[in-house]
């Protein structure tokens, strides 16, 4: 299959924003984040209180809307997709990709670029929270398949083994 589009996605911390972004540098491609949209709405609606906190109140409703989006969006080619839910483009010429990392080099990162405040324990428990609130939403959108599951992907990339460069030269051989 020739591929049109990637689709990203990981877990918190994983690395699929930083290879979306070097993928979109050497492709020329823009990326489509999911997060990003959240975290626009939530700086706009909640600043308050913690992303973490607003995106437990997400609804139903605004992750379909925010999912058909990014479905059309990656219909149309030649985007990357970093978001977390992206087995609803099993049918589209789009190379779906599975960036992991362990929890605790997740932790490590989300400690280094200070995105987390706290002990290592307490960004591990927050992780941990935020993926299990993301298996309850995908399974009321999607059903019972389990997003984290490498055999949804065409690739599934270890974060914690390859460097940036290699996960890209990767990805590169699969699209030529």
């Amino acid at each position: 299959m020739k591929y049109e589009s990637i689709a990203l996605s990981g877990l918190p911390g994983s690395g699929k924003s930083t290879l979306a972004r070097s993928l979109s540098s050497l492709y020329g491609w823009p990326v489509h984040s999911v997060g990003k949209i959240f975290k626009e709405q939530w700086k706009r609606e909640k600043p308050k209180i913690t992303f973490e906190e607003y995106w437990v109140l997400t609804d139903m409703e605004r992750n379909r809307q925010i999912e058909e989006l990014s479905r059309e969006i990656v219909e149309t080619g030649r985007v990357i997709a970093d978001q977390r839910f992206i087995t609803q483009f099993t049918d589209l010429p789009c190379l779906l990709v599975y960036v992991m990392a362990d929890l605790n080099l997740r932790v490590e990162r989300n400690i280094a670029n200070g995105r987390y405040q706290g002990t290592q324990e307490q960004i591990s428990e927050l992780l941990l929270k935020r993926e299990e609130h993301e298996l309850n939403m995908y399974h009321q959108l999607y059903g019972e398949t389990d997003f984290r599951d490498p055999s949804n992907y065409h690739l599934t990339l270890n974060a914690g083994k390859l460097t940036l460069d290699e996960e890209a030269r990767i990805i590169t051989s699969l699209l030529e």
